[in-house]
């Protein structure tokens, strides 16, 4: 069974989880239905259900070193937006490879063709923001109210 999220705090406008902290060790105890084979794929928390979130997913990621995403996917409306937290790798999508590193942030739309390795000697976390591509309307300077 896999760990879920410590949620500290539900109120009318708000929720806050706690994950137990980011390092390797502690995201493997999560884990997902890999969807090509019904499989359990560890390293890998949603956040959007458990937080509530109405307009995006987020995700954290580990993936070890020397192995890769088992499979490519695509979306039907979200576009992705990875960040790289630690470690090192490759990227690739629509049969383009990049490097990857920590600070990397690649921006992926809904129909390119996605799947990432590891190619370092220490494990890679990573994070995954998703929304509706087209959907943002306005940006923090124009939607903020003080």
């Amino acid at each position: 069974m896999s760990r879920k999220m410590e949620i500290i705090a539900e109120r009318a406008n708000f929720s806050a989880g706690n994950l137990g902290g980011l390092d390797a060790n502690r995201l493997t105890e999560y884990a997902v239905v890999n969807p090509a084979d019904g499989s359990p794929f560890p390293g890998k928390v949603f956040l959007a259900e458990s937080l509530k979130a109405s307009g995006m997913e987020v995700s954290f990621q580990v993936m070890p070193p020397h192995m890769g995403m088992p499979f490519f996917h695509k979306h039907r409306r979200n576009e992705e937006m990875y960040i790289v937290l630690k470690g090192s790798g490759e990227f690739e999508v629509d049969g383009e490879v990049a490097a990857i590193r920590e600070g990397s942030v690649v921006r992926i739309a809904p129909d390119g063709s996605r799947s990432w390795k590891n190619t370092g000697s220490e494990p890679m976390v990573m994070l995954c923001i998703q929304g509706v591509a087209g959907s943002l309307t306005a940006f923090t300077g124009s939607d903020g109210i003080c």
